[in-house]
């Protein structure tokens, strides 16, 4: 004879199931912290640690609905010359965007100019200089574009404009820059 009772089935799966879950979210949870905590530590760092380096620039473009004040820079070693390839073998086709170069600068008075354009990183040498990574991005009217990813610098709310119309003059502006002995490069302001 059979009984229509509920019977009730307790199984140890779900309860081991949660568990395993919630362990995975506590691990994603703690590698998310570690990985912003790795990227804040590289920073300060690299700030810490890095060879400071004035770059002339001009400011542009001061403002973007989304992010607020910010200056659009443009370097002096932003443009130029294809005779500074050092690299080994034939100078490649600046043309060609996107390929990753490295740029050695050194100090010339204030700022530092660039003295060389490099296939793969280079030893600092001899003095002090520093390496600089970035990307072609064209060659027109005999100079190779470069872009180091150091373009954008943001403001308090506000002082774009001001700091674009007073950087319109012919010297530009200094921009102070950190660069690590592990290759990391970091803004540090405009001056």
């Amino acid at each position: 004879m059979t009984t229509n009772q509920p019977t009730s089935h307790t199984s140890p799966a779900p309860a081991a199931w949660s568990r395993g879950r919630l362990y995975r979210l506590g691990g994603l949870a703690i590698a998310q912290v570690l990985v912003l905590l790795g990227i804040a530590a590289l920073a300060w760092a690299t700030a810490g640690q890095g060879q400071l380096v004035q770059l002339r620039t001009r400011p542009l473009d001061p403002r973007d609905a989304l992010y607020g004040d910010f200056v659009r820079l443009h370097y002096a070693i932003s443009d130029l010359p294809p005779a500074l390839w050092r690299g080994p073998g034939p100078r490649p086709d600046f043309g060609r965007t996107g390929q990753r170069v490295f740029v050695r600068v050194a100090p010339a008075g204030a700022v530092w100019a660039a003295t060389g354009i490099y296939g793969s990183r280079p030893a600092a040498g001899p003095g002090p200089a520093a390496i600089l990574p970035a990307t072609v991005d064209g060659q027109w009217a005999g100079t190779v574009h470069l872009r180091y990813g150091l373009e954008r610098f943001y403001l308090p709310e506000g002082t774009g404009r001001r700091l674009e119309a007073t950087g319109r003059d012919t010297s530009g502006r200094l921009v102070r820059i950190a660069v690590a002995p592990w290759g990391t490069v970091r803004l540090l302001g405009v001056e």
